[in-house]
């Protein structure tokens, strides 16, 4: 013991590096160490290698080898959240460094849910990349329900969702809402109309957006409360990308809702017609997240600041050739 009466460490007595803590990491999401390597640009046999180091320095099995893959033991599902919050917390303590002198230094990895947010998300973050140039942006599409895992797991470190996550862990911000009105082809009767009758909707061949799509939650909620589903409509086609649902009724294929932001550049050329529906009033909430039990990072805080700034509103209304409401 040392003189405080605490056990004392030495640097010879800790159990393990952070590389190696990482890279079980990732063999772990993978459930292959191939897969790891290839991700990691390492060689399988140098993952291996590691992973069998970290299991001797805990003395405990971490991993079952089996065929081409690998599965978790107990040890190892008990290590994995202990993992990510070191990994997280060394991040953390990296980027606190670099930033001493002000220069903000890091990686930002963000998720997108919501096919909407694309139409900003790529101006933003190159906006944001002029400020901070030391700053490395990795951004994916995901479907809306993976998002939520990837922010509970720690692969990334903020979201967008288009519908709200109940999990205790996971906060939202709101980010902009956007209104669903109903999209039909420039010469089909309905075009000649401002308004529609909902029950005028439901012989119509129809569109619908797949059920991973943020505004396919919005409207299904709205048709809800008048005691309908998109399952009461003449649905001849299912379609996840939103631009596409709007090309193809553009073609006459059938009628959708979708979102006014996309819809209105086809709108000014003439190619599609937004209509409001009767006693039907749909809006779109888009929310940034993040897991609120990972340590914050200055790049996130940073970026989130940079979004929200007045200046980061008035480019996103610029974008926008349709009126909406952007959270400043």
């Amino acid at each position: 013991m040392g003189s405080n009466g605490h056990h004392s460490t030495t640097a010879s007595q800790l159990p393990f590096e952070l590389q190696a803590l990482y890279i079980f990491l990732i063999a772990a999401q993978t459930q292959s160490f191939s897969e790891a390597g290839r991700r990691l640009c390492l060689s399988q046999s140098a993952v291996s290698q590691h992973i069998r180091s970290l299991e001797q320095q805990l003395n405990t099995q971490l991993f079952e080898r089996h065929g081409r893959g690998v599965s978790l033991t107990n040890a190892g599902l008990l290590l994995m959240p202990m993992a990510r919050e070191i990994v997280a917390l060394a991040r953390h303590i990296n980027e606190t460094m670099d930033n001493v002198e002000s220069r903000l230094v890091g990686t930002l990895r963000m998720a997108c849910g919501d096919s909407t947010c694309n139409y900003f998300i790529p101006t933003l973050m190159s906006r944001f990349g002029r400020l901070y140039p030391d700053v490395r942006m990795i951004f994916q599409s995901r479907p809306g329900q993976e998002i939520a895992n990837l922010l509970l797991n720690g692969q990334v470190d903020l979201g967008l969702l288009g519908a709200a996550s109940s999990h205790p862990d996971i906060t939202l911000l709101p980010f902009f809402r956007d209104e669903i009105r109903l999209i039909v082809p420039i010469d089909h009767p309905f075009a000649a109309r401002e308004k529609v009758e909902l029950r005028d909707l439901l012989d119509q061949p129809f569109i619908s957006q797949h059920a991973s799509c943020g505004c396919y939650y919005s409207i299904s909620r709205e048709l809800a409360k008048r005691h309908l589903s998109l399952d009461d409509f003449n649905i001849i086609m299912e379609i996840s990308d939103p631009e596409a649902i709007i090309r193809a009724v553009s073609q006459g294929v059938a009628l959708s809702f979708g979102s006014m932001l996309l819809a209105s550049a086809y709108v000014d050329l003439g190619m599609v017609k937004l209509l409001e529906v009767s006693g039907l009033t749909i809006f779109h909430q888009a929310f940034f997240a993040y897991n609120s039990t990972v340590p914050d990072t200055t790049v996130r805080d940073k970026f989130l600041a940079f979004v929200q700034h007045p200046q980061s509103y008035h480019l996103m209304r610029s974008l926008t050739p349709v009126s909406m409401t952007v959270h400043p």
